[in-house]
This record gives structure tokens, sequence and C-alpha cells, in this order.
């Protein structure tokens, strides 16, 4: 669009204002006649000025101020209870109301509550729409996502509480200009992927921008806010791409009227049409250009002039300003900004696959040897750091302190300069001489004084989808993933009963790896919508908190067998584990190919976690169901085998009966796979039980043999090696047992076991009064101290 219809339109923009809305009728048609592009461009600047009142071009703190100047100011509820929760401290103000810190003293969990002003309670449409965001985030269940808890009533205030999400606004990183390009693109690929299970839903948000982006200091990524998002009737038309394709909204805005936030609009919501999910993939891609370049696509010195940019104007090429970007994202970027949406990313799943692919390419090649070298330090006036992309363009932003965006912002990596050394080959020769030093000095200090990770804990998966089937398929996939990273005997990987000691979403990822004295963290979360399935895996270094790999596996409730193996794999390769075929055959292998009988094998084991003779026989009923659809289910077998060995442990059973049915299950399961260590173990023991020496420890060597983070069949080894009198041995077996368990207290009072039957009575005391310092109660221990005594 020229500059003489951008005025044209300007004009009669100007004067359309000074005409009450009711008389502009004739006014267009005098001015406009026959142009309806004209006179449509004229209607949506004025439908943002209508809807908004003007708020777009009035600071926040004015706006503020004559809110609370046409209404009584909010009379402070610190300290004050609604409902269950207990007001905290104030953590915002709003347009419709106010956000407060206050813990759920139901649930003893800090929470954030949102409180509707108490004018604007008694609007309708202003209590529709608040409505309207507890049922958009609330149809939600995403990692990426902020979680409602609960929109309700109490004595006439209308809240909403969520979850209270500790970190930083995307704003405030972006305006610490700190984020590497990598940091961007893993931003912006969780986004897509909290975008993506909106718009399968049916949500389109509409108001994307860095405020409603926060980052939490584990490196989540939460997306805020849907307060104007749009509901369709279902999730097909919003994939639709037919931009006409009808849609019913359930939350309807009037004919024209604009939502959203100017600078990061669709060009179809600044001209006040029907959206559909495209639009968020618009602004997304206005974020990911800010985050990379430090300024905006379509900045303006006013909300009408950003408008009239998305509207008519192409951003400054994102590779004029970052000259070493690399093409594919350049690309990412020009195709989330198109003004067509027809030709933008349709979905953004799509999107997502993208970033994702972009990213893991960069973090592979920033890993390979002369794919780098290090850049020249570049300092700004106020920091200084190894910067490879700085934005150059005239096209600045006015900061606050006079400094200007463009120049404040840096993609600051190391990882890409291989795009700049084919560029300029021989400015770079001396840098790469010098830099084959340090490299080499680099390699040496690693090699020699850095050793790689070598041990590891899973933690249990955090569970955000519903309360029972959950909890047992992110319990199940966390304890499928301990056993099978297990067998490689050149990890370490800490006991199921020692990790499952950190259940809940706020661990300190170091004070646990320390306690648990590992070097590596996995952590994980499973969020379900239906039939569908979203595991999000992260793999994080403990010595300094950073994230050394991360993934997300979408898959369908009924089939997430594979996703145990794929971690595991996923997790060898990051450590730089050097495995055999063996091992690699191991680690691809699953417990079962029926995901039904997979199911009821995790109730099973549930179950059995829970004790008590009621739930083992409810445990053995799942698994004679698993076993009934899948007859080589072997891991079902040796399940039912601990299951009748416990019953007959605690006499809830016939030994008469429950012996021969645990024996039998046993053998089958070892008949079935020879190198599943759990059924080894199981066997073991029942042959201990039987008095059958040599074929106890057999069993016992060969389950230690196939997985050697094993604690359990290293406990049992050393209560039967304690009981030939071969001491030495046994202490080595529960020495291994407490490193891999360290959490479990009982170990330290087998160990005082194993003392006494060694006649060590004084070191016996000893071990088993420190054992029962953390657990009193520990009536096995008693019985031992007092034989020791």
């Amino acid at each position: 669009m020229d500059a003489e219809r951008l005025n044209q339109i300007e004009e009669i923009y100007h004067a359309a204002l000074e005409i009450l809305p009711d008389a502009r009728e004739s006014f267009f048609n005098e001015h406009c006649g026959t142009d309806e592009n004209l006179r449509r461009e004229v209607e949506s600047l004025l439908a943002v000025e209508t809807d908004s009142g003007g708020f777009l071009d009035t600071p926040p703190e004015s706006l503020a101020a004559a809110m609370f100047s046409e209404r009584d100011k909010p009379t402070s509820l610190v300290d004050e209870e609604i409902g269950h929760y207990k007001i905290k401290k104030l953590l915002g103000t709003g347009g419709m109301g106010e956000v407060y810190l206050a813990e759920d003293t139901r649930l003893h969990r800090q929470v954030a509550l949102k409180i509707l002003h108490e004018s604007l309670a008694a609007d309708a449409e202003r209590l529709r729409r608040f409505g309207h965001e507890a049922r958009a985030a609330s149809a939600l269940n995403h990692p990426n996502i902020l979680t409602v808890h609960e929109f309700g009533k109490s004595n006439d205030i209308h809240f909403l509480a969520t979850e209270y999400v500790t970190g930083e606004t995307l704003r405030q990183a972006i305006s610490g200009g700190q984020l590497t390009l990598i940091d961007a693109l893993k931003i912006a690929e969780q986004a897509a992927s909290a975008l993506s299970a909106a718009h399968e839903a049916g949500i389109v948000h509409r108001d994307i921008k860095p405020d409603n982006i926060m980052l939490r200091r584990d490196g989540y990524v939460k997306v805020l806010d849907f307060g104007i998002a749009k509901l369709t009737e279902n999730s097909d038309a919003v994939h639709s791409t037919d931009s006409e394709s009808p849609t019913r909204e359930h939350f309807k805005t009037n004919p024209g009227e604009v939502m959203g936030t100017a600078n990061y609009m669709s060009p179809e919501q600044a001209r006040g049409k029907d959206v559909d999910s495209r639009a968020d993939i618009f602004s997304l891609g206005v974020v990911l250009y800010e985050m990379l370049t430090g300024q905006r696509p379509f900045a303006g010195e006013n909300a009408m002039d950003s408008i009239g940019a998305i509207l008519h104007k192409e951003p400054t090429p994102i590779n004029q300003l970052l000259p070493g970007l690399p093409a594919d994202i350049v690309g990412i970027v020009n195709k989330t900004l198109r003004k067509d949406r027809a030709e933008r990313y349709q979905t953004a799943e799509d999107l997502l696959v993208d970033l994702r692919r972009s990213r893991q390419r960069l973090e592979f090649e920033a890993e390979s040897d002369l794919k780098f070298v290090v850049a020249a330090h570049v300092t700004d006036g106020s920091r200084s750091g190894s910067t490879i992309f700085q934005a150059t363009d005239a096209t600045e932003e006015p900061r606050a302190d006079g400094s200007s965006a463009t120049a404040a912002h840096s993609v600051s990596s190391v990882e890409y300069i291989a795009v700049e050394v084919k560029k300029h080959k021989l400015a770079w020769l001396g840098a790469l001489a010098v830099f084959t030093v340090a490299l080499a000095a680099i390699g040496y200090w690693t090699y020699f004084r850095s050793p790689a990770i070598n041990s590891i804990a899973v933690l249990p998966f955090v569970n955000v989808g519903d309360a029972g089937d959950g909890e047992l398929l992110s319990d199940g996939l966390s304890e499928n993933l301990i056993n099978t990273l297990s067998r490689l005997p050149q990890l370490k990987v800490i006991a199921r009963s020692s990790s499952f000691k950190y259940r809940g979403e706020n661990v300190d990822i170091q004070d646990a790896a320390q306690k648990l004295g590992v070097g590596a963290i996995l952590t994980g979360r499973v969020a379900r919508r239906g039939d569908d399935l979203q595991i999000s895996v992260e793999l994080i270094n403990a010595a300094d908190n950073t994230r050394i790999w991360g993934d997300i596996y979408n898959r369908k409730v009924s089939a997430p067998l594979d996703v145990p193996e794929e971690v595991a794999q996923a997790v060898a390769e990051r450590l730089q584990l050097k495995l055999s075929g063996v091992q690699e055959r191991q680690l691809a292998k699953r417990v079962t190919n029926d995901p039904q009988a997979y199911q009821l094998y995790l109730n099973g084991v549930f179950y059995r976690r829970k004790n008590g003779s009621d739930n083992l026989k409810k445990a053995i009923e799942y698994q004679n169901q698993a076993i009934a659809l899948d007859p080589n289910f072997a891991m079902a077998y040796a399940e039912l085998a601990a299951d009748y060995g416990t019953l007959v442990e605690i006499s809830a059973i016939n030994p008469a009966e429950g012996k021969p049915k645990a024996r039998a299950a046993a053998e089958k399961a070892v008949a079935l796979d020879n190198t599943l260590p759990q059924a080894h173990q199981a066997l073991g023991y029942i042959e201990n039980q039987d008095l059958n020496w040599t074929a106890a420890e057999q069993n016992f060597k060969r389950a230690i043999e196939l997985n050697p983070n094993f604690a359990g069949a290293h406990t049992l080894y050393a209560a039967y090696l304690s009981q030939f009198g071969r001491t030495d041995e046994a202490l080595a077996e529960i020495k291994q047992a407490q490193e891999l368990d360290p959490l479990r207290v009982g170990l330290i009072g087998n160990e005082g076991i194993i003392l006494y039957y060694a006649r060590r009575y004084d070191e016996a005391v000893s071990k088993m009064q420190n054992g029962l310092n953390p657990e009193p109660e520990n009536a096995p221990a008693r019985v031992y101290l007092g034989r020791a005594y």
C-alpha cells in the first residue's frame, strides 16, 4: 500500500472519529463511495478505538489510574480467606481484577488466585468473559499450559484458582538480553506445543505475547491467560484451512471487534474478522522474531501505527538484522509472519516439528568438533559476552534509559559460527588456529579432569492429568524406564524406592542429586487429554542444573509402550555411553506389545506397592488378566511370583497353596525370557525358601549379571551369603544395595543383621541404632537389636 493510500485512510479515519457512530453510514457513503476496501480499512481501525476506548494508546499506569478513579479502589484481601484459600500477598492487578498468592488450605499448596472486581462482577458480559477464561483454560491439560484448579464464588467474590508459577515472563527475559538462539527455539517450541494442544481442543488463544509466556526456573514454559480465547464447536474447525469455514463460537465478539494486543495481532485479528488457529501462529512468529532480534517486527509509535504495519508493511528481513542466522530458521520466521493465513503454517504441530528439527540440528552441530569457534567478546556498555548475531538495523526501539532494543539485544551463543566461517574463511584462519590449541586444552581438561556423567536418578513422572489412571501410567512409565536403564553396567541408576521419595513438582534438582549421589536427574510430566497422551522428558546435569536434553512424546493412551525404550536410548546417547549390540537390543526391548495388557500390569504393580493382603490379591487379579491377554508376558509372571511370595511371607495365604503358585509363575517367567532379571530374582527367592541353595545362588547372581543396578537382587543375595558365613561378600552386596538405594534406611538395618550373624555385635548394635533413627517403628531391626544386646 502506497503512502497516498495510507494518508487517505488516516484522513477519513480521523474525520470519522468526530462523528457519532449512528451517523457514520452517510459519511462512509459520501467519502468512500464504492471503494469497499477503503471503508473496511477505516472501519477496522474504528473497531479498535471503539472496543478499547483508547486503551491501546494509553500507558499502563495511566490506564490503571483511570480505572480506579471510576470505581472504589479495592480493599486489600491479604490475610483473608476466600473459600478454602488463604490470601498471602498481592501479585498484580489488571483490567478485570487482582491476582493474589494464596494457600490452598485443603491441599496445602500455593496457588495464584485471580479475583474479579466487585463492580465488574455485576456486569453480565464481564462475568461471562471471566467464566469463559476459566472454562477455556480448564479444558486444557498440558505441561506448557497454566493448570486451572478451580473456578468458583465465595461470599459474592468470583475467583479463579490456578497453579502458582515461579520464574519470569518472557518479556523480562527479552529485556534482559540474555536469550541464546537455542533458548529462543526451545521457548518457541514449548509454546507451539501448548498451542497445538489448545487448538486440538478447539481453543484459539488470540493473545499470544511475551507477557503471557512464563519461563519457570526449571526450564518449562507456561502459556498463560486464555481470557480472550475463542472456543470453536470442534477441533476440526480449528484445523480447517478454509478461511471462510463456518464455526460456531461459544464465546462471541461483536462484528468487527478486535481482541488481542496490537503489536502481536494477526492481520485478520486487526481487521476484526473471525480467527482460527493460524492467528496464534502469526502471534508466536512475532514473539520469535522479537526473541531473536530484540525488536518487534511491526513496531509503531502507537497502536494504530502497529496495526497499520501489520496490515500493510513487511517487517525488516530477519536475516538482514542477523546475517548469520541459519536459513531454516529464517524460513520458519518468515512462514509464521505471512499476512495471508493460507500461506502460514496451517497447524501449530507443523510449526513445532520444524522448530524441533532446527533446534536438534543446531545442538548436534554445536557438539561436533570444528563446527564452531569462540567469537570475539562484544561489549555494549553494561555487559559483555560471546556474540554471534547482533541486530544492526537502524530501526531501533527507544528504551526508557535512552538505549535501544537493538543495541542491547543479541542472540548469544558459540554454536553456529560455522556459517560465518564459510563466508570469511581467510579472516577466520588465525582464529581457528588459536581455537585449535584452545580446543586441545579443553579436551585435555574435559577428559582428564571432568569425568563424564555415569550416574542417574529417574524421578517419578508428574501426572498433570486425571488422578486415577494418570497416576498409574506416570508411575509405570517412570518405573519401566528405571528398569530399562538399570540394565546398563556403565551407568549407575538409583532404585525406585529412593527416587520415588521425590514425588511432586517442586523438587530441588541439585539437592535431590546430592542426596541420591548422582550426576544427572531425569524428570518427566504426563498429560492426558481424552485418548491423547503427551509425555515431556528432561535430562538435567546436577552439577550446574542445566538441561542436557529433553523431548516431548505424543502418543495415544492405548499405545505408550515404546516411550521408555526411546527415552533410554536418547539418554544413553546424550551421556555418550558406549553400548554393545546386546545392550542396544536390551534397551529397545519392550515388556509387551499389548497396550491393554500393559495397563493391567501397571495396575497390578500399583496395588502391590500399596502392601496389605487385600491389595496383593488385587495385584494378582490384574496380573492374571494381563497374562490372559498376552500369554508371553514374562514381566507379568515375575510380578505374579512376587505377589504370591509376599502373601506367603506375611502369612496371608497358606504356604502349601502360595509357594507352588509363586514357583510356577517364576519358572514360567524365566522360561519365557531368560534375560529378565526380575524373573531370576523371584526364582532365586523361592529356591532359597525351599533350601535349594545352589539354584538360589545361581539365580541371584544371574539377576545381578543382567541388571547390575538391581538393588533388590543385591539385598537378597547379601542375605543368602550371610546365611553361610560369607560375611565380607554379604557386606559388599549390601553396600552395593545401599549405594543404589540410598534413601531406603531399612538397608542399614539389613547391614546390622549381617553383622549380628557374623557375631560382630558392637558393630551390629551401632548400625541398627542408626537405622532406627529415621525409622523408629522398624520392628525387625528392634528384634535383632535386642538379640545383639
